[in-house]
């Protein structure tokens, strides 16, 4: 009996350690991250992935741009916090598909000694298996999928946001860029009204003190273009950031007077609509209140006993009967000790429909604060390119005609065009705000609702 005892307890142990398992040591080496990091910045790569275009967001949030559809679909692929959130998902969903098993059944053994002056050894072994109840086994499945499904959010949520910036900055490098040609323009015609000071003061025209005046500006206009050179390098290092990307391994900028495209007619209330219906802020407001809702299920189920059924067997010492048992058991639930996890269940659900309320809440007052901006910069750009621009345009052809009848002072010419490149940079920055606002907008309401360079007109926002 002792040897079949031994042989027994040598086989539980051998199978309950072949249910167990390490995994391998794998720390990151540092040199080789590196050298991947290096490779991977260096080129814009292959941006065709078809899981990435299964949704449609690359070319949904590139507005049928090419540049910027091969831009989006970089990022959807190479971005470091979209490329964390995919794991967190893919993990989340990974634990999901498992599902929530029961617990493993307990196989006991052992052995009796009869006392005396010849003692008797008899065996015992017995089989257990705790059966969940109340559902236990199934809510807390449910539980795992609603993390997951949190886990979608996020990373859907994380893909909008990151979308949104990169289409910001990629009309802030736009815009810069016009800025450099600008600036570039009024250089030229800085140096044009020194060169042309100094022949009119070699003929006695004019006086030192003007040729010093225009070289001041010429110096000023030189300053200006190495802050719009600075600020174009800017969004060119913000845009490769988003892009995990070399700014050297950019795609060239295109030049463009009109960087900003018409916005559409709005309809104010489409955008409350909107805002319930594609929001990140209200999708992740939801997916914590559905997953808290799950956790009081999984809590509740929990609460309800197991029940322990099992069989035994022993063997009598004396006479080497076998004895075999049913025990069943259940534990009864005076103490109620799962009752403090219900009650923070249920306050993280309360929690969770107040911050979903504070979320819409604070997401329609900043759409009607961010529209509200929309509009009010759209109307000064209207007075800019609609009102004073034009009018300055009509004051150079003038002159022009003037100049050629030799009835204008040439160097108030050279100050007219000079001038027309000054409101120029006004009006790029006037741009560049409106892409702030625009950005803002499109962040709240989770959806492209402008159109970009190169992109087919946008119609009314419904």
């Amino acid at each position: 009996m002792k040897s079949g005892l031994w042989e027994l307890s040598a086989a539980v142990l051998a199978l309950a350690q072949a249910g167990c398992f390490t995994l391998p040591a794998d720390p990151p080496n540092p040199r080789a991250l590196l050298a991947e990091s290096m490779r991977e910045r260096s080129s814009l790569g292959p941006v065709e992935d078809p899981e990435l275009r299964k949704e449609g967001l690359s070319r949904e949030w590139s507005s049928e741009s090419e540049l910027l559809l091969i831009l989006m679909g970089r990022l959807l692929k190479a971005n470091p916090e979209i490329r964390t959130a995919r794991s967190a998902w893919a993990a989340a969903m990974e634990t999901a598909g498992t599902g929530s098993a029961w617990d493993d059944p307990v196989l006991g053994f052992g052995w009796t000694m009869l006392a005396g002056r010849r003692p008797a050894y008899g065996g015992m072994v017995s089989l257990s298996q705790s059966i969940p109840a109340g559902g236990r086994v199934g809510k807390a499945s449910r539980l795992l999928e609603e993390k997951a499904r949190t886990a979608s959010v996020e990373l859907r949520s994380i893909e909008i946001e990151k979308a949104v910036m990169l289409r910001e900055t990629f009309l802030k490098a736009l815009v810069s860029r016009h800025a450099v040609s600008v600036a570039m323009q009024n250089l030229a015609w800085a140096r044009k009204g020194v060169s042309l000071a100094r022949r009119i003061a070699a003929a006695g025209g004019a006086s030192a003190v003007d040729v010093h005046v225009l070289e001041t500006e010429e110096r000023a206009s030189r300053l200006a273009l190495l802050e719009a050179e600075d600020v174009h390098s800017g969004d060119l290092d913000a845009l490769a950031g988003l892009l995990n990307l070399e700014a050297s391994a950019l795609p060239e900028i295109p030049e463009t007077s009109s960087p900003v495209p018409p916005r559409p007619a709005f309809d104010r209330s489409a955008i409350h609509s909107i805002l319930s219906e594609s929001s990140p802020a209200l999708a992740r407001a939801a997916a914590a209140h559905s997953e808290a809702c799950a956790r009081v299920a999984s809590e509740q189920a929990a609460a309800f006993p197991d029940i322990e059924a099992g069989f035994e067997a022993e063997t009598e010492p004396e006479t080497g009967e076998v004895f075999l048992g049913m025990p069943f058991s259940v534990a009864i639930p005076f103490w109620n000790a799962n009752s403090t996890a219900i009650a923070e269940a249920k306050g993280d659900v309360t929690r969770a429909r107040a911050a979903y309320k504070a979320a819409f809440d604070a997401a329609l007052a900043a759409s009607c604060s961010a529209v509200s901006a929309a509009d009010r910069i759209e109307k000064r750009l209207a007075v800019m390119e609609g009102e004073i621009l034009p009018a300055h345009r009509e004051a150079i052809s003038n002159a022009m005609t003037a100049l050629e009848s030799s009835d204008f002072d040439p160097l108030r010419y050279v100050e007219l065009e000079r001038a027309l490149r000054i409101l120029e940079q006004g009006r790029c920055a006037i741009l560049r705000e409106i892409a702030e606002k625009r950005a803002a907008l499109e962040m709240l309401a989770g959806r492209p609702l402008f159109p970009m360079p190169g992109s087919t007109p946008g119609r009314e926002v419904k």
